[in-house]
């Protein structure tokens, strides 16, 4: 996961698995703080995850489990290196002030 995690973004995790993949199955995970208790995204077990609002503010963790051709079992993790950030619309910001739709808490 590189670069800005953004609100509302897809992101996917590219070129972790070798080609010669037998099984892999994908564990995602979130927590406030990058060295605290993890919490499981229940339902998520691809390689892409939607970035919801309730993911601000937060850093996230994707376990990967494959298995080769040989057998041989693997587990590997990746985590965010920065939390999910809101970025508010220059274009569409005004549609939140004027009271229409959206979480009026957010900036």
């Amino acid at each position: 996961m590189a670069g800005r995690l953004l609100c509302k973004n897809i992101i996917e995790l590219k070129r972790i698995v070798p080609a010669d993949v037998k099984e892999v199955s994908y564990r995602w995970y979130i927590s406030p703080s990058i060295n605290g208790e993890w919490k499981k995204l229940e339902g998520i077990y691809s390689d892409q995850i939607v970035l919801l609002k309730s993911y601000v503010n937060n850093f996230l963790k994707c376990e990967v489990e494959y298995t080769l051709d040989s057998g041989e079992l693997f587990t590997t993790a990746v985590i965010s290196p920065h939390p999910v950030e809101y970025k508010g619309n220059s274009n569409t910001d005004w549609f939140k002030k004027a009271g229409w739709g959206g979480d009026s808490s957010l900036p």
